[in-house]
């Protein structure tokens, strides 16, 4: 696995977090939206 690949495994989304970041393309973004804003993951 590269070292993208095993900080995105590790990655998660906390629901009372004002910030997270994206389990998929590792971009950060506030609150919780439906969809990642970078890459449409869908969150919830």
């Amino acid at each position: 696995m590269s070292e993208r690949e095993r900080a995105s495994v590790e990655t998660t989304i906390d629901l009372d977090s004002d910030e997270n970041v994206c389990p998929a393309c590792l971009v950060p973004f506030s609150g919780l939206p439906e969809r990642c804003p970078s890459c449409g993951l869908r969150l919830q």
